[in-house]
C-alpha cells in the first residue's frame, strides 16, 4: 500500500538535521515565518476579517469570498501576484481572480504542488 504524504512528510521532516539545511535556507526559513507573523499580527483584528470570519461562521461562503474579493481588489494597486496564505483564505481564490489581473496562489495548493514535487516517482 502506498504512504500517504502527510507520512512521507512527517518522515522527512523528522529524519532531516538542522545542520544538513544550508544556511541560505535556514535565513530565508526565517525571513519567511517573520514576514508571515507580521502579516498575521497586522490584519488579525482588522474590520473586514472579522466580517469575513464571521460570514464563515454563519456558513455564508459566498459573502466571505465576497469581503476578501473586495478587501483584495481595494489594496491589490501594484502587485505581481496575490498570496492567499491562511487556509481560510483559499476558498476565497476565485472570487479574488475575477477582480485582479495577476496569478492568485493560495496555501494549500501551493503546498500540494510542492509536496508532488518534492516526493514524484518517476
Amino acid at each position: 500500500m502506498a504512504q500517504l504524504p502527510t507520512t512521507t512528510l512527517a518522515r522527512y521532516v523528522v529524519q532531516s538535521k538542522y545542520e544538513a539545511i544550508p544556511e541560505r535556507v535556514r535565513q530565508e526559513a526565517k525571513r519567511a515565518l517573520l514576514n508571515w507573523l507580521g502579516c498575521a499580527i497586522g490584519t488579525a483584528r482588522h474590520e473586514t476579517i472579522d466580517s469575513a470570519l464571521a460570514a464563515l461562521d454563519r456558513g455564508d461562503g459566498a459573502r466571505h469570498d465576497a469581503l476578501v474579493a473586495e478587501a483584495v481588489a481595494q489594496s491589490a494597486l501594484d502587485v505581481d501576484v496575490v498570496a492567499l496564505a491562511q487556509f481560510s483564505l483559499a476558498r476565497a481564490a476565485g472570487a479574488v481572480a475575477n477582480v485582479v489581473q495577476v496569478p492568485v496562489l493560495t496555501t494549500p495548493a501551493s503546498a500540494v504542488r510542492a509536496l508532488r514535487a518534492r516526493f514524484a516517482v518517476g
